[in-house]
């Protein structure tokens, strides 16, 4: 299994990023370094490619895929028609209201 790629990001987020991750339950401590993948690059379902090439079942069910899966076109659909609309407001938006109902 190649992981140079993985390294590099990894090496490169601990000058810049605390944990090289914005979400400490990511954070590259938490896996066996230089064994485990460190970044990903897409996902699909149950599974994610890393930025190596590598191919894996995703057996930690991340933050949110844990329900639907990676890449879950309703959910994609939804976030894009919310981008035309726009994402950031003054004001709450009726969708915060929405949701939580």
């Amino acid at each position: 299994m190649k992981i140079s790629k993985s390294i590099k990001y990894t090496n490169l987020a601990r000058k810049i990023i605390p944990h090289q991750t914005g979400t400490f339950s990511r954070s590259a401590s938490h896996f066996v370094e230089g064994v485990y993948p460190s970044y990903i690059q897409k996902a699909k379902g149950a599974y994610f490619e890393d930025v190596d090439g590598n191919n894996f079942l995703d057996y930690l069910l991340g933050l949110g895929p844990i329900t639907l899966g990676y890449n879950y076109e309703r959910v994609n659909n939804a976030i894009k028609e919310q981008l035309d609309q726009g994402i950031l407001f003054s004001l709450p938006h009726h969708v915060e209201v929405d949701t939580a109902e």
